[in-house]
């Protein structure tokens, strides 16, 4: 069985193809999710959520010159995001007081970016961005003062 359409001077002719049922913006994100590995998609989460925790408790408890901010890391400007990440590596700590070793904290950096692609912020680059060089430099310092402790050396 076919049917025949005439276009113009073209006629077009479908055969009995079979289609999977018409799929709208829900299926898409559904399988756009499902392409992230669970454990990536887990480490995401526990960034993000080590973030907000931070955030929230810092919020309490500004210096005179700080404004609070927000606490959902994808709202904040770059300028913002390069000014508070510099604290964020500075100041988070695991919930039994001790800093993060410098691996974890690379580690928490990089799910706060997944986070950015994943929430349409694809063009902000942490970690290749020159309006993030106080953010990187912090970074980088931080991860060698760990280092430097000899708690975190392989």
């Amino acid at each position: 069985m076919s049917a025949s359409v005439t276009m113009a001077s073209t006629t077009v002719t479908s055969t009995n193809r079979v289609y999977a049922s018409l799929k709208g913006k829900a299926a898409v994100q559904s399988a756009r999710a499902a392409s992230i590995p669970t454990k990536t998609r887990e480490q995401t989460e526990w960034a993000v959520r080590v973030w907000r925790e931070w955030a929230l408790a810092r919020n309490t408890r500004l210096l005179s010159d700080e404004e609070p901010f927000s606490t959902t890391f994808c709202e904040l400007t770059v300028s913002e995001m390069d000014f508070w990440l510099s604290r964020f590596v500075l100041e988070v700590r695991k919930k039994n007081g001790d800093p993060y070793p410098p691996n974890t904290l690379y580690q928490l950096i990089c799910g706060l970016q997944r986070q950015l692609r994943e929430h349409g912020h694809a063009d902000i680059k942490l970690f290749d961005n020159p309006s993030f060089h106080g953010f990187c430099s912090t970074l980088d310092g931080e991860m060698k003062r760990l280092n430097g402790t000899g708690n975190y050396l392989n």
